[in-house]
């Protein structure tokens, strides 16, 4: 689902299905308006998926990185910050 077979990231997982098996719901802080259970899922699926572009960015160790690729690193870095004890299921 989020993440590519044979990543860095998958590797690291064991499998790019470790994430779909992840079924704790979302935190409370990613929708605090309580907008509607779905809404809340897709902004949480959205906020993984940002994470793990960023950290795939760093995985492939570049001497240059372009303005775009640092702009994905640090909002994965931010997200990973806000949401590191959500991580774990």
């Amino acid at each position: 689902m989020f993440v590519e077979e044979g990543s860095p990231t998958a590797l690291a997982w064991g499998s790019s299905q470790a994430f779909d098996k992840m079924q704790n719901g979302i935190p409370g802080n990613v929708d605090p308006k309580h907008k509607t259970k779905d809404h809340g899922e897709k902004k949480w699926k959205k906020i993984l998926q940002e994470m793990i572009e960023g950290f795939e960015i760093v995985a492939q160790d570049k001497v240059v990185v372009t303005a775009e690729d640092e702009k994905k690193t640090l909002k994965a870095l931010r997200h990973f910050s806000k949401y590191f004890n959500n991580l774990w299921d």
